[in-house]
C-alpha cells in the first residue's frame, strides 16, 4: 500500500492511495475461509460447502469489506504520518490507471487549520471567586438535608417531621377519585400537601384520627376527579412506617445540627 499527498488550495488536501490486489485477494480469501466453517447450505453438512460456491455467492462482498478496510489503514497512516487533522470523513474516488497489480484511488478531504497568533503581548486576567459565609451556610444547609435521618418519637408531629398517614376523602358523604391512600409518606413543612391538609395532621399522635374539613383550590379542580367544593377527610395520623403494615409512628429527623 502506498499514498502520495497533494494540496489543491488552503484547505483540501489530495491523497492518492495504491492497494495492491494481491493484498486483498489474499485477505478475502481467508476471510471466505473461516465465513465456510459456519456457512449452512442446502445438500452440504455445516462446514462442508465447496470454496467455490462460497466464493461464488460472498466473493464480491467480503473484497468489497476488505477493500474499504485496507482503504481506511492506508489512509489513517498516511494522514498521521503527516500530521494532518482532518474535518469530516474523505471522498474516496477510483482512478484510471494501467497497472495490472494496484487499485489507484484519490481521497479528497479538508483540513484543521489554526492560525499562528503572537502571544508575547497578550494579557491573562485570572478570574477571583470569593465565596461568603452566607453561601458556605446555604451549602450545608443543603448537604444537611440530604443527609438527615430519622427515629421513632412518641411526641406531637411538627415541621419537618416524616409522617406515614393513611387518609380518606369524601364529597357528599361519598370518597372520591384520587382522594384515599394507605401508608402515604411526607415531610411536614414542605409543601407537598395542600396546607390546610398539613395544619390538620401537625400535632397530631401515633394512632391519633382526625375529621376536618378542607377546601381545595381553584386551580386544583382542572384535575379529572378532584371535586369542586369542599370535603371531609378523614385521616389516621402516626406517620413513618417500617413496613406495609398498620403499625405508625412519627419520627423526628436528625442532621440539622450545625456543623
Amino acid at each position: 500500500m502506498e499514498a502520495t499527498t497533494a494540496q489543491a488550495n488552503a484547505l483540501e488536501r489530495r491523497i492518492d492511495l495504491s492497494i495492491a490486489i494481491a493484498d486483498v485477494e489474499k485477505e478475502m480469501e481467508q476471510r471466505l475461509k473461516r465465513m465456510g466453517k459456519n456457512i449452512k447450505m442446502p445438500g452440504f453438512r455445516p462446514g462442508k460447502v465447496p470454496f467455490s460456491i462460497i466464493k461464488q455467492q460472498h466473493g464480491d462482498q467480503a473484497r468489497h469489506e476488505v477493500l474499504s478496510e485496507q482503504l481506511d489503514r492506508v489512509f489513517g497512516e498516511t494522514v498521521t504520518a503527516r500530521k494532518m487533522r482532518v474535518a469530516g470523513y474523505p471522498r474516496l474516488e477510483p482512478k484510471t490507471t494501467e497497472s495490472t497489480t494496484h487499485l489507484e484511488f484519490e481521497a479528497i478531504f479538508e483540513v484543521l487549520i489554526y492560525p499562528a497568533a503572537d502571544m508575547s503581548t497578550a494579557e491573562v486576567e485570572r478570574p477571583v471567586l470569593e465565596v461568603t459565609a452566607a453561601e458556605v451556610d446555604k451549602t450545608l444547609d443543603i448537604l444537611r438535608q440530604q443527609r438527615v435521618s430519622y427515629e421513632d418519637t412518641d411526641r406531637a408531629a411538627a415541621k419537618g417531621d416524616r409522617v406515614v398517614i393513611d387518609f380518606l376523602g369524601k364529597k357528599d358523604g361519598e370518597p372520591f377519585q384520587g382522594g384515599q391512600a394507605s401508608d402515604y409518606p411526607f415531610v411536614l413543612g414542605q409543601g407537598q400537601m395542600l396546607p390546610d391538609f398539613e395544619s390538620a395532621v401537625e400535632g397530631a399522635k401515633t394512632g391519633e384520627s382526625k375529621t376536618f374539613d378542607l377546601t381545595f383550590p381553584a386551580d386544583y379542580f382542572a384535575r379529572p376527579g378532584r371535586p369542586d367544593r369542599p370535603v371531609r377527610d378523614h385521616g389516621q395520623a402516626g406517620p413513618g412506617t417500617e413496613t406495609a403494615g398498620s403499625r405508625r409512628r412519627i419520627r423526628q429527623g436528625h442532621g440539622h445540627r450545625r456543623w
